[in-house]
């Protein structure tokens, strides 16, 4: 969300000749490009038709593998019981310690967990673990002690969701249950990297809440609420029922001087959702959005009334410099209230959005789009 900037207003003239101007460079772009592009067809036909059928098999390996994964994550019925010992020794299996490693001489490392959610290497855990690796090495420790170098292969920051991978074949890995079906009182193993050191903390406690509503990411959430302690370091780590399944990721808890027992983790039926499509695509691609990029005026000036502004637009329903107003009967006063109106949205519905347009208030139809990478 961006705040505290001004949207400058350009005279009729300014605009126009922008207009003109950038309408000028983009013919100039497609010429050269459409130039290069006759010269370097042959040679590229050429170049590419000997690996057309190496390429092909390959990538269907890799969708063979991808969906493999897919279908092993669906979240099943809880079965039979286990005492925590038997619990801890099945589940912590499963769980990974996980430690960004600065290459910067001034950066700092952080550490967390993770849970295997593939038997070929596919991990999942918390965006706020890895947020800040892009100039760091993310290395993986198993409960057997062996490390593993790891790739990111998407995030998704609206959920706090991630999914790393390590090349390691032959893993445990969770079996995710229907969280839906997850009742207070339940019994509630949590099993992490406690504060960044204490790797395959064990702890327990019960389901004290579901459907706790929490702002985790950017986005409003679910939360099952449990009293298991968890501590930082927790983070990603995974939260157990009885059967030893897992019900959830740890994402947060609530601390204070006053503050116990109150540890927050994503349900395993979101996590089973979002992986799924980020070890897919790469990104959650069926997300639905507007179309738009907006920018916030804190205050009212002599031009403008305080609110949200499109300044960008690919919808043909929303026109550059609208202020909107309402989303789904939703009153907007920042770009979190955009989000949060079409979050239980599809891709191709079409929702009702009032936005004041050269001084008069109007309602469109929107149809809403999928995100884009």
């Amino acid at each position: 969300m961006v705040k505290n900037e001004i949207i400058v207003v350009k005279t009729q003239e300014e605009i126009m000749f922008e207009k003109l101007q950038a309408a000028f460079q983009e013919e100039e772009v497609k010429r050269k490009r459409n130039k290069r592009f006759v010269v370097g067809c042959c040679a590229l036909t050429l170049f590419l038709a000997p690996l057309a059928t190496y390429a092909t098999a390959k990538m269907t390996n890799q969708q063979a593998s991808v969906n493999r994964v897919i279908t092993n994550m669906t979240p099943i019925a809880k079965t039979e019981s286990y005492d925590t010992v038997q619990i801890a020794q099945q589940a912590s299996q499963t769980v990974v310690e996980i430690e960004t490693v600065s290459s910067d001489l001034f950066g700092s490392n952080s550490a967390g967990s993770g849970v295997i959610i593939s038997t070929d290497g596919y991990i999942a855990t918390n965006y706020h673990v890895i947020q800040n690796s892009r100039d760091s090495k993310i290395q993986v420790k198993l409960k057997d002690g062996s490390t593993h170098e790891a790739k990111i292969v998407g995030v998704d920051s609206r959920t706090d969701l991630a999914v790393i991978k390590i090349e390691a074949k032959n893993l445990a890995s969770a079996v995710l249950t229907d969280s839906d079906k997850v009742v207070v009182g339940e019994k509630a193993i949590a099993i992490g990297n406690s504060l960044g050191v204490l790797g395959g903390t064990v702890t327990q406690g019960i389901v004290s809440a579901v459907n706790r509503e929490s702002e985790v990411g950017t986005a409003k959430l679910s939360l099952i609420q449990t009293d298991a302690p968890v501590n930082r370091g927790n983070s990603g780590g995974g939260l157990f029922n009885e059967s030893g399944q897992l019900i959830g990721i740890v994402t947060q808890k609530a601390s204070g001087n006053s503050i116990e027992g109150l540890g927050f983790a994503i349900p395993s039926n979101v996590v089973a959702e979002i992986t799924k499509e980020i070890i897919k695509e790469g990104y959650v691609k069926s997300r639905p959005t507007i179309g738009i990029q907006v920018q916030t005026v804190e205050r009212d000036t002599h031009m403008f009334k305080a609110g949200i502004y499109v300044v960008k637009s690919t919808n043909e329903a929303l026109k550059k410099y609208d202020r909107i107003i309402e989303v789904n009967g939703n009153a907007i006063k920042e770009t979190q209230d955009i989000l949060n109106a079409i979050q239980k949205n599809k891709v191709k519905d079409t929702i009702k959005v009032k936005v004041e347009r050269e001084q008069k208030e109007i309602t469109v139809d929107v149809v809403l789009k999928e995100s884009e990478k």
